[in-house]
């Protein structure tokens, strides 16, 4: 009798147990069997916002709609994965998507809790990490025992598909925190103005501390309550010997510093122009998405560029004017990269009306077409003068003539550089159809002008301007990278070199004892048009560009001053492995010549140097 009560209840127990196998056998097929939707869940990557930063490593921009900043795995501080592990899943490197043991303890205390203490309020809860990657993916906030069961199914599969790290890594970037962050990276800003590698252990805990109850954490509202659950995430991490107890005591002690939530400011420092246009097809394949989560490195240094936006403040105040228009970019000569750029807002202010003859701003072209002709800078040409009522004839070398601001008096020579000056304005225009007459007004912008001067700063060629330098997605694989390319030629070096050297205070040059390079002091160039000033001030690879409105034109020189002070401050605050002397081409000869009458022989010791 006895044995056949145990076969019976043993046959009992077999049959209840294949029962129970077979329902979650059966269970786990009906609620995976939505292949479309668990593929979607391996698909999707959380929504991380664009980065801008630029090239001296300053964030001066970021778009989105959920702040979230997308981090890998390999750049998520261990103790942070740690602290999270601590507070919410001790045994995830261990379970296969769920925990039984948790489940059953989470299961009787709620029982306890609902029968003995009437208090349906403490119910605790027995997720593991990989259903609360599910949950927050599936975006299903129901609470029935079939979602739950259907949670725990996808999560055993999840864990099939997916490694540890890369689940733990989808987790860490999608929980949300509070304060509208996203992720611990968007936390980390938000609460501690931080990146994650300058994170605290005891800030480590605080975020592991928030996924709970984030909008009742939040210490500037409930210090005492989110401490303690903070207290209680370093007792957590101290059982599991991520850090000693005596550690996580010392700890416990200390008070928790966060900044204000009102005090983060998205950055925005970038002008929409640019962002268009390093956002623009050009720099991607069709196949790439370019909605978020992507960095861009942008060409732009920001330290130079608040250094020019305040000067140009200061302007403001000393032209005692609402309102001073000044556009300013500032350029590598060399690589084309744009290093400075500031925008006035009104357009219309950046646009000259410039007339195309030899006194205009277009000047030093049409003294490359003298050049051109094969007239050395130090050739004496008869030039007329203008004084009041009297015309003055004389007889000056080139240099002079083009500091002067005198006529040429010849008209063939004049006309042979007139043609060469409209001949180069529409080669560089490139407008469709362009006709250009000799003393006529055209409309330029910075942009137009910097085209127009970069072949003389830069012997001839023309790099292409740019804002960027690379792209990378948010797995921190680089899609786009920019490669040097041919740069277009303009004008024939030895040209360039002599017209970049009319440009600079030939008294103060210094030519280096084997006569390959110049020194790129006091090189500076401005021209007036109308109600606008035109300045330009330039090294051997950096040139200061800068349009000028809404001030007292008739101080010239105060504001020429002022301009100084701007552009040497700026170029200053860039590399200064940027800031080199001019390579003097091999075809050019430098020679002493007399500084008064510009003979090349009978110098003594009042000389310049010149270029034949």
């Amino acid at each position: 009798m006895y044995l056949k009560f145990i076969t019976a209840f043993f046959s009992v127990c077999v049959m209840a147990a294949v029962t129970f196998f077979s329902v979650l056998i059966l269970m786990y097929f009906y609620y995976t069997k939505d292949t479309d939707a668990f593929e979607r869940i391996l698909k999707t990557q959380p929504i991380s916002a664009n980065r801008f930063f630029s090239e001296d490593g300053v964030l001066i921009a970021e778009e989105y709609e959920v702040h979230r900043i997308y981090v890998d795995h390999n750049n998520i501080p261990e103790y942070l994965k740690l602290a999270f592990i601590s507070a919410e899943d001790k045994s995830f490197y261990s379970h296969p998507g769920f925990d039984l043991k948790s489940i059953i303890r989470a299961t009787s205390q709620n029982i306890y809790n609902h029968l003995f203490l009437r208090d349906n309020s403490r119910l605790i809860g027995a997720s593991t990490i990989t259903q609360q990657l599910i949950k927050n993916l599936l975006n299903d906030n129901e609470r029935t025992i079939g979602r739950k069961i259907k949670e725990i199914m996808l999560a055993i599969r999840l864990e099939r598909v997916l490694s540890k790290e890369k689940i733990l890594e989808l987790y860490l970037n999608e929980i949300y925190l509070g304060r509208g962050a996203f992720g611990v990276v968007a936390a980390s800003e938000k609460y501690f103005e931080k990146t994650l590698n300058e994170l605290d252990i005891e800030e480590m805990a605080l975020l592991a501390a928030l996924p709970k109850a984030p909008s009742n954490y939040d210490p500037q509202e409930n210090y005492e309550a989110v401490k303690e659950r903070r207290d209680w995430v370093l007792e957590r991490m101290a059982e599991n010997d991520v850090i000693t107890g005596v550690v996580s005591q010392i700890m416990q002690e200390s008070p928790i510093k966060y900044v204000d939530r009102n005090a983060y400011i998205k950055p925005n420092l970038l002008d929409k122009s640019i962002k268009d246009m390093v956002q623009s097809k050009l720099y991607f394949d069709e196949n790439i998405a370019r909605d978020y989560g992507l960095t861009y490195f942008l060409t732009i240094n920001q330290d130079a560029t608040d250094y020019v936006s305040d000067r140009i403040n200061r302007l403001e105040e000393i032209e005692d004017q609402e309102v001073v228009h000044a556009n300013i970019r500032v350029i590598s000569l060399i690589s084309g990269r744009t290093l400075v750029d500031i925008r006035n807002k009104q357009t219309v202010s950046e646009i000259m009306k410039i007339r195309t003859n030899d006194k205009s701003i277009l000047r030093p072209i049409y003294y490359a077409g003298i050049i051109n002709s094969g007239i050395d800078l130090n050739s004496k040409l008869l030039s007329t003068e203008i004084a009041g009522t009297d015309t003055r004839t004389s007889l000056v070398s080139v240099r002079k003539l083009f500091l002067s601001g005198a006529t040429l008096f010849d008209d063939n020579l004049s006309g042979d550089a007139s043609t060469y000056l409209l001949e180069y304005l529409m080669g560089k225009i490139q407008e469709d159809a362009i006709t250009i007459t000799w003393d006529e007004k055209i409309e330029l912008n910075l942009d137009n002008i910097i085209s127009l001067y970069t072949p003389i700063l830069s012997d001839g060629s023309s790099p292409k301007m740019r804002y960027l330098d690379k792209i990378d997605d948010l797995n921190g694989n680089q899609i786009y990278l920019y490669k040097d390319g041919n740069n277009e030629k303009y004008l024939e070096r030895e040209i360039a070199f002599k017209i970049k050297s009319l440009l600079c205070d030939i008294d103060k040059v210094e030519i280096s004892r084997n006569s390959k390079y110049m020194g790129s002091n006091n090189c500076v160039y401005y021209a007036q048009a109308g109600n606008k000033l035109f300045y330009l001030r330039f090294t051997g690879n950096v040139a200061f560009f800068a349009i000028v409105s809404n001030v007292n034109l008739k101080n010239e020189d105060h504001l020429i001053s002022i301009m100084d002070d701007v552009a040497l401050g700026s170029l200053d605050l860039l590399d200064q492995a940027q800031l080199s002397d001019f390579l003097i081409p091999d075809e050019i000869n430098v020679q002493k010549i007399n500084k008064n009458t510009g003979n090349r022989f009978n110098y003594v010791d009042n000389y310049v140097w010149e270029f034949f």
